[in-house]
């Protein structure tokens, strides 16, 4: 399976084709794999005397990042061309199909279930869908936590409605109205309170953080995406007189064969990875990030490259800047880059991506919100550069999530002392104008 890449433009949306047919791991891995065999960083670049000025030097060497964001603020432009919607603010996770971007409602003031979907071609056409638009009859369907999508489907990944909830929401992406839900708390009461997901192309995995009266919980459900009905779950810390600690985790990803769940605090900050085999949804096992440094422990999402897994640093009892590489061929060498090495205020983000070269940290809270994206050169773990977002506006500080169409990155507006809705862009090889 061979993914052509256009040098302006990656179009996901035929990446993501074959994955409406619920294609097997495998052969996504493999199509990835030949994607990051086709791509020329240097082709990306279209004029060589703008890059050269620039991005910013490290370690002696050029080091070519977007030299400023464009913003769009969500609760300050007209739906569809109408009225605007100034309540459209405070989201948690977002993901793309490849033309629009979804930003995943949680918590605008109160909780809320308003997606915003932004056109990617021009970044400025906004549309917007209520999972719970009639407070006199509620749906229960707001205060998600992360999504994702099938390709066909998004499907929005259940944290707290007032109190923790289990229904996801499935929106069908081809109209943009079509709203299914599935409680998983009809499965098992504790089924709820989760934050972040993600799927192998058949099955959705929801990631287990809270529940009842706010304990931590490590129960998994799994989602057959086919009928979006049959609902599996395994529990990773199952008995209370041995607890194993794996519990309280804050996003997580796939690499094709395992499913690995992202540690943030299972009643104190931890750093022990579950890793998950997709294939049987039963065995499991553990690395412990602390066992090789005593700071590598409250993350906050995490993603891969196809070899390694990069784990966000966020709070392991105050904000820090320690990344954690993990070699995903053995599950057991660590590497650690510390941000903050590099600039003092690089620490507290929540979520990351990649665009296959660079790894890049959302920056939301670094003792006050902050606005600084940290990118690092993926192919030496050690090269790292720097963007403050609140040098184009103010207000860009506080994110929760990001995405990438291949092209662009997007930065997912959370709350930078009050909710907001302004997200941020930036072009990720200076290959145009932003």
């Amino acid at each position: 399976m061979t993914v052509r890449i256009n040098k302006q433009k990656i179009n996901l949306r035929e990446k993501l084709a074959g994955v409406e047919e619920h294609i097997n791991a495998e052969q996504s891995l493999t199509a990835l794999n030949e994607t990051t065999k086709n791509i020329n960083i240097n082709n990306l670049y279209t004029n060589d005397e703008h890059i050269r000025n620039s991005g910013s030097v490290v370690n002696n060497r050029f080091v070519p990042f977007g030299p400023h964001a464009r913003v769009l603020d969500v609760a300050n432009t007209p739906i569809d061309g109408g009225s605007i919607d100034t309540s459209l603010k405070g989201f948690r996770g977002g993901f793309t199909d490849g033309r629009y971007g979804y930003f995943v409602p949680h918590d605008n003031g109160t909780p809320h279930g308003k997606i915003a979907r932004v056109d990617l071609n021009n970044f400025s056409d906004v549309s917007v869908l209520d999972l719970d638009p009639d407070p006199a009859n509620p749906t229960g369907l707001k205060g998600f936590q992360g999504g994702f999508t099938d390709g066909r489907y998004g499907y929005f990944v259940p944290h707290e409605n007032v109190t923790y909830h289990g229904k996801i929401a499935r929106v069908d992406l081809n109209n943009f109205s079509d709203v299914s839900v599935l409680d998983l708390t009809q499965t098992d009461a504790g089924l709820k309170g989760f934050r972040g997901g993600f799927t192998d192309g058949r099955y959705g995995y929801f990631v287990p953080y809270e529940n009842v009266g706010g304990a931590r919980h490590g129960k998994i459900a799994r989602v057959d995406l086919n009928n979006f009905s049959d609902v599996s779950v395994l529990d990773l810390d199952p008995d209370t007189e041995n607890p194993t600690g794996l519990k309280g985790f804050m996003g997580g990803f796939t690499d094709g064969r395992y499913g690995y769940f992202v540690p943030y605090n299972n009643g104190t900050p931890h750093g022990k990875i579950a890793r998950v085999d997709l294939n049987n949804f039963s065995d499991v096992s553990m690395l412990d990030l602390t066992q090789t440094d005593g700071d590598l422990a409250g993350f906050i999402s995490g993603f891969t490259d196809g070899r390694y897994g990069y784990f966000v640093p966020y709070n392991n009892g105050a904000q820090h800047g320690k990344i954690a590489r993990v070699d995903l061929n053995n599950f057991s060498d660590v590497s650690m880059l510390d941000l903050t090495q590099t600039n003092g205020d690089l620490k507290g983000f929540m979520g990351g991506f990649t665009d296959g070269r660079y790894g890049y940290f959302v920056p939301n809270n670094n003792g006050s919100r902050h606005g600084k994206i940290a990118r690092v050169d993926l192919n030496n773990f050690s090269d790292v550069s720097m963007l403050d977002l609140t040098q184009t506006d103010g207000d860009l500080e506080g994110f929760h999530g990001g995405f990438t169409d291949g092209r662009y990155g997007y930065f997912v507006p959370y709350n930078n002392g009050t909710p907001h809705g302004k997200i941020a862009r930036i072009q990720l090889f200076n290959g145009g104008s932003l």
